[in-house]
């Protein structure tokens, strides 16, 4: 089952949401014209299976909102939570959002928000006129009353009109999608949505929430999440900045902690060089040891001035030490190549396994046998007589979790593990266990002889 929230902006809705849902997924702010996507969450009733729940920009303001939703979604809808503001008289965007919802033929429910306060009194008698015929449920999302009142109805309505509900939901990969503003994740998200799912402006910054939506291919089930572009850090924190758009950044990197994989899309550009935004994203990336997939957005912009080859070659030189990143060009614009998003995430998913202690030591032995030992600490011939020379001695290694990949190494000095040391042992890891596109870690520590 399905239920939106519909009304017009700033009278309480994502706030009603995240009662709902249970924690702080839409964003709230006291300015109309936050929420500007469709923003799913789920609510669980008591003694009822899980009710999907979506929250809609408000009507009249930019976003998908009921005027501009396409019918494929329309038809989803099961039920409708009207909601309006009770502290101040109806508006002609009320009356005409009810108007514009009722000629849907779905059960309505009207939750009058702020119902808590003083003004409400003056104002109950026309509101319970207007919207007679209709359930009206005083509540306060910000002071949590009513909503139990409001939940029973709902509960009620789903009952007596046999509304289908929500069977068990299957486990899926959660994947998220970052990048600057205005790169394209939007337009990504809607492709392989097959709708409009997130909406998509020229504008820089019209993505807000973080907008999910669950696919299936034959590779599973993946849930994609379409983040706030991340602008530089001085212009989102700067003097001039906007604090939604600062909650916006910051739920973003929240996000990416708690994924399974990572989209990063940049633009392509006829020079072939990264922006200076995306290289502070890719550390990003780095330290979150996120599989990440990298995809080059708009190729068809440029893709007759380049070959790919080089062009792929010329972004992996830019990428350091995340080279060994995959690489994809698309354009979600047009469609091209957005499918084998699924086959890449697939592989790499595949590559993130367990490895044997006993494996990864006879890789050690071998490796450590193709370099010259590194000295460790130099010996010194003085009055006190002359000390040894000590050399680096890794002695055996093991493999202490899976997600993110963490190897551990035992040695005489990890002091003098050199950064050049860690590379080489990265390279010849990835290659010998098929880890193309996997980040792992490496932890040194000491063990005695």
């Amino acid at each position: 089952m399905i239920i939106a929230l519909a009304g017009r902006p700033n009278v309480g809705k994502s706030s009603l949401f995240n009662r709902l849902v249970g924690h702080r997924k839409s964003l709230v702010w006291d300015q109309p014209g936050v929420t500007r996507d469709l923003v799913k969450g789920t609510w669980r009733p008591m003694d009822r299976e899980n009710v999907e729940v979506w929250d809609l920009a408000g009507f009249g303001k930019i976003g998908l909102s009921f005027q501009t939703l396409d019918a494929d979604h329309l038809s989803q809808i099961d039920l409708i939570l009207l909601v309006i503001d009770g502290s101040e008289p109806l508006t002609s965007d009320d009356r005409e959002c009810f108007e514009t919802i009722r000629k849907l033929s779905k059960p309505i429910v009207v939750a009058v928000n702020k119902s808590d306060k003083k003004s409400y009194r003056d104002y109950s008698e026309e509101v319970s006129e207007f919207f007679s015929n209709y359930p009206i449920i005083p509540i306060s999302a910000e002071e949590k009353r009513g909503l139990g009142d409001l939940e029973e109805k709902l509960v009620e309505l789903i009952q007596t009109n046999a509304i289908p509900q929500n069977i068990e939901q299957k486990s899926s990969r959660r994947v998220l999608i970052l990048g600057r503003p205005n790169v394209g994740k939007s337009s990504f998200l809607n492709c392989i949505a097959g709708n409009a799912i997130s909406f998509v402006s020229d504008q820089p910054g019209t993505t807000r929430d973080v907008i999910e939506h669950r696919v299936s291919r034959k590779t599973g089930d993946w849930i994609f999440s379409d983040t706030a572009g991340v602008r530089k850090k001085s212009k989102v924190y700067g003097r001039k900045g906007d604090p939604v758009e600062i909650f916006s950044v910051e739920k973003s990197i929240k996000e990416l902690k708690q994924s399974d994989f990572a989209v990063f899309i940049v633009e392509a550009q006829r020079d072939g060089k990264l922006n200076s935004q995306d290289r502070k994203l890719l550390h990003l990336i780095r330290s979150s040891l996120v599989p990440t997939l990298i995809l080059v957005n708009k190729w068809d912009l440029v893709r007759n001035d380049w070959i790919e080859k080089d062009y792929r070659q010329m972004l992996k030189d830019q990428l350091g030490d995340l080279h060994f990143l995959p690489i994809l060009f698309i354009s979600a614009k047009t469609g091209f190549r957005v499918e084998k998003v699924f086959q890449i995430l697939g592989d790499v998913e595949r590559a993130v396994h367990e490895i044997s202690t006993s494996k990864l030591n006879r890789w050690l032995q071998k490796t450590v046998a193709t370099r010259p030992p590194r000295v460790a600490k130099r010996g010194r011939n003085d009055r006190s007589g002359r000390s040894a020379t000590q050399y680096l001695q890794i002695r055996y290694m093991v493999q202490t979790s899976k997600r993110p990949m963490t190897f551990q190494f035992f040695c005489n000095a990890p002091q003098a593990v050199a950064e050049e040391d860690r590379r080489f042992l990265a390279n010849q890891l990835r290659k010998e266990f098929h880890l193309s596109g996997v980040p792992f870690k490496f932890v040194f520590r000491r063990k005695a002889s």
